[in-house]
């Protein structure tokens, strides 16, 4: 099994309740498949800060540039464990959830 981290950023319009059904759904996709996540959370500040967010309490954080002609929303970072073959499925949830404006997969060094 290979290291990801996966980064969202969920449209501002979205309720925070949803913010974590997305969060949720991601998690049920990666530990049906035989992976699993070790952290997910909120990017908490331009350094690269991860907060947890069990409680639900997500918090909309200003964009760097606009992105859909929004410049608000909901940052959302999974650290994930699994195998490649996941990876089009966990996608493919993402393109087809229009609450997700931004998505970002990227390997981490093991």
């Amino acid at each position: 099994m290979r290291k990801y981290e996966l980064a969202l950023i969920v449209h501002p319009d979205a309720l925070p309740e949803t913010v974590g059904e997305i969060a949720e759904t991601l998690t049920e996709v990666i530990t049906e498949a035989g992976g699993g996540v070790q952290r997910a959370g909120q990017l908490a500040n331009a350094k690269g800060n991860i907060v947890e967010r069990p409680d639900g309490d997500w918090q909309q954080s200003k964009l760097a540039y606009p992105i859909k002609k929004e410049t608000e929303g909901y940052y959302v970072i999974l650290e994930i464990q699994t195998t490649p073959d996941v990876l089009p499925a966990i996608e493919r949830n993402l393109r087809l959830n229009e609450s997700v404006i931004r998505q970002l997969l990227v390997r981490r060094d093991e």
